[in-house]
């Protein structure tokens, strides 16, 4: 009988383990589900993340073209604008050459004199003339600013 009650402890021992272990994988397989549903979550946010960046960095795609078109655009009319004041400064040049007095006409009024004409760029602001009145010879030096 002793046997039989020590087996009948033993059953009922196992019968107790096999409840904890039943109840601590229940409780495991909850803590699994809900990490489980977590990790769903978070992978929805990172998938959501991800689109939000994407549509972000195509706006910005769209914006910088936009912006290189307008610079190309830009660029185009500054160089016809530098075309038109290039062809500008050289009529102004042609004319400030006619303009200014020749060599020959200083020589005239002094030949032991001369001019340093020297533009900082290629049209001066400065320009001289000379004239004779009444037998008199008259030359001018004037800054133009």
């Amino acid at each position: 009988m002793r046997r039989a009650r020590k087996i009948a402890k033993q059953e009922k021992l196992n019968a107790e383990d096999a409840r904890e272990i039943a109840e601590a994988a229940k409780e495991i397989a909850n803590s699994a589900k809900t990490e489980a549903e977590e990790a769903r979550e978070i992978a929805e946010e990172a998938r959501e993340e991800e689109k939000s960046a994407k549509e972000n960095v195509e706006k910005t795609n769209r914006e910088l073209e936009k912006a290189k078109k307008e610079l190309e655009t830009k660029n185009e009319e500054l160089k016809k604008a530098k075309v038109s004041i290039d062809e500008s400064i050289r009529a102004a040049n042609k004319i400030q050459e006619i303009f200014l007095p020749k060599k020959e006409e200083i020589n005239k009024i002094s030949s032991e004199d001369f001019i340093l004409f020297k533009p900082r760029d290629v049209v001066s602001g400065d320009f001289y003339r000379t004239k004779k009145i009444d037998e008199k010879d008259i030359f001018a030096q004037i800054d133009y600013e």
